[in-house]
């Protein structure tokens, strides 16, 4: 199973930095995707990734591997 981290900016005035996580898992006969999200992470871009690190860091038992993407809008 791989995961994407994805850092956004949300909120009426893009004020938060928001973590959505995307799996992405396959068997022999099979696939499946999917986005969902985690929480808010911080106002400022440091913080977010510095806490989306700390995040990564949690889940890597449970992932093959597991990207972050910062995305500016």
């Amino acid at each position: 199973m791989k995961a994407t981290m994805h850092i956004c900016r949300t909120g009426d005035k893009e004020q938060f930095y928001t973590l959505y996580m995307e799996v992405v898992a396959t068997g022999k006969h099979w696939f499946r995707t999917y986005c969902h999200f985690v929480q808010n992470l911080a106002h400022k871009s440091v913080d977010a990734l510095a806490k989306a690190d700390e995040m990564r860091e949690q889940y890597e038992a449970h992932y093959d591997s597991i990207d972050i993407q910062h995305h500016t809008e």
